[in-house]
């Protein structure tokens, strides 16, 4: 389960494109480590709130490369996810 940190943070912390970043790298990392326990549950379902928070931060600065590369990368991690989980049709989709 994915802890809701807001309730911690004023409104604009929250919403500050560096700290969500920030966070986005955070879902990518225990992602990484639930794929490596073999929890890909819990592995797609934070590679998922990564690609939330990227794809917003990519729309609001369309001129930012390194948002779009890191977008990418996401969809592919969630693809690489989804292989291992048999979800061939997802994964298509998602690459």
């Amino acid at each position: 389960m994915i802890p809701d940190h807001r309730k911690h943070m004023t409104e604009k912390e929250w919403n500050d494109p560096t700290w969500q970043d920030h966070l986005s790298l955070a879902h990518d990392q225990i992602a990484e480590v639930s794929t490596a326990q073999g929890d890909l549950k819990d592995a797609q379902e934070h590679y998922q709130a990564a690609l939330a928070i990227r794809a917003r931060l990519a729309r609001e600065d369309e001129t930012h490369g390194k948002l779009q590369e890191e977008l990418a990368a996401t969809h592919a991690k969630i693809g690489s996810v989804q292989v291992a989980s048999e979800d061939f049709t997802a994964a298509v989709a998602s690459y």
